[in-house]
């Protein structure tokens, strides 16, 4: 993931848009992102693979002000 978002733009996402960020489950990235995996790894399921990516999001904001420290 840091490879493709910034610790910055990652933090106005969250998986679902809550505390009125925006939704990265709905962005094209998103779906990119599981077909991805899902060519790797047959058997992961939805939850496998986005419960990394939803704790990724959640602690964007503190990875941003650590760099920015």
């Amino acid at each position: 993931m840091k490879k493709v978002f910034s610790n910055y733009l990652a933090a106005n996402y969250s998986w679902y848009g809550a505390k009125k960020k925006e939704k990265f489950s709905q962005l094209q990235i998103c779906k990119v992102i599981m077909c991805a995996i899902r060519r790797l790894h047959d058997n992961a399921t939805d939850e496998d693979i986005s419960s990394p990516i939803k704790i990724w999001l959640a602690h964007a904001k503190e990875r941003l002000e650590k760099e920015r420290k």
